[in-house]
C-alpha cells in the first residue's frame, strides 16, 4: 500500500499542472440538457506474464531435470458499464462500473529428462472464463483540446464460469497447480488515452494490470499460481463512451385565446341594510 502514496500525489501535482495551463475545450458538456453519466462498452484482450517462475524437483513427481517455458494466449475481453462525472473531484473526477466477460490463458511447456534419462516432453495449457464486476476511480488529465490521460485506481471480482485444461501423454511426471477457488478478488491500475470524436462519442484504449489480489488478505501478493509458475494477468481494452443529452420531448401545450368582445359584464347588485 506505500506504493499507492507516491502514484497519488503524483496525479495530483498531473491534476494541477493541467489545471494551470490554458483553457481546453470542455471535454463533456455539463450545460442544462446534458446528464453527468453515460453510457460504456470496449471489447479487448488478455495476457498473461510469468512472475516468479517456480520450478524444482519438489513439484516433478519423477525428479525430471530440464527447461521450463512459461507462456500464454490472447484471451477474449468485453464489458459494459455505465460512467460519472464527479463534480469537484480534487484527484479521481470520474468513475465507472461495467459487468464483463474476461477468458485468461495460461501455457507451460517443458524439456528434459527424468531420473533414468528418459527424455520428457510436457505441454500444459488451462482457459478460465471469468464473469468480473469493475469499478475504478479515474483522474481525467487533460493535455489538449478532446484529448486526455485517464490514470486509474480500481477493484474488480472474478467469478469463474468454467475451464478448459489439456496436458500432454508426460504430465502425469508433473504436480500441477490450478487455482480451486471460484472467486478472486484484487485490486487492479489502469492507464488509458482518451480522445474525443463527436459531441456525444468518444474512444478509450486502456492498458489495465494486477495490483493487489485480496483473497487472502494476511498474504496479499499480486500473482497467481497456475501449473508450476506464478503469472499475472493484463487486459488490453477498446472503450468507447457514450454522452448524449437527455430525450426531452417538446412541451405541446395549446392554450384557447378568451375573445373578450363576446363576453357579457353581469351587473351584480349590491344591497345596502
Amino acid at each position: 500500500m506505500r506504493k499507492l502514496i507516491p502514484a497519488l500525489l503524483a496525479l495530483l501535482s498531473l491534476q494541477a499542472t493541467a489545471q494551470y495551463k490554458k483553457a481546453f475545450e470542455d471535454l463533456f458538456q455539463q450545460t442544462p440538457g446534458w446528464p453527468r453519466s453515460g453510457w460504456l462498452a470496449g471489447v479487448g484482450a488478455t495476457y498473461t506474464f510469468p512472475v516468479n517462475r517456480k520450478l524444482n524437483d519438489a513439484e516433478l513427481l519423477s525428479g525430471a531435470k530440464g527447461s521450463l517455458k512459461t507462456y500464454s494466449a490472447p484471451g477474449i475481453y468485453a464489458e459494459l458499464g455505465r460512467w460519472h462525472l464527479v463534480p469537484s473531484g480534487i484527484v479521481f473526477n470520474n468513475l465507472d462500473y461495467s459487468v464483463a466477460y474476461k477468458e485468461i490463458n495460461y501455457r507451460q511447456e517443458f524439456t528434459g529428462t527424468d531420473r533414468n534419462g528418459a527424455v520428457l516432453t510436457d505441454k500444459a495449457a488451462w482457459q478460465d472464463q471469468n464473469l468480473s464486476v469493475n469499478f475504478n476511480l479515474n483522474s481525467v488529465i487533460q493535455f489538449a483540446d478532446y484529448q486526455w490521460l485517464m490514470p486509474s485506481l480500481g477493484i474488480h471480482g472474478d467469478y469463474r464460469l468454467g475451464g478448459k485444461r489439456s496436458y500432454s501423454p508426460d504430465s502425469a511426471n508433473f504436480n500441477y497447480v490450478l487455482p480451486n477457488q471460484k472467486l478472486d478478488v484484487g485490486l487492479h491500475v489502469k492507464i488509458a488515452y482518451g480522445l474525443k470524436l463527436t459531441s456525444e462519442l468518444f474512444i478509450v484504449p486502456s492498458f489495465q494490470f494486477d495490483l493487489l489480489r485480496l483473497n487472502d488478505l494476511n498474504n496479499l501478493r499480486m500473482p497467481k499460481q497456475v501449473f508450476n509458475s506464478n503469472y499475472t494477468p493484463v487486459i488490453f481494452s477498446l472503450k468507447f463512451l457514450l454522452h448524449r443529452t437527455f430525450n426531452l420531448k417538446p412541451c405541446n401545450i395549446q392554450v384557447e385565446e378568451v375573445d373578450l368582445s363576446k363576453t357579457k359584464r353581469s351587473k351584480k347588485k349590491v344591497k345596502m341594510f
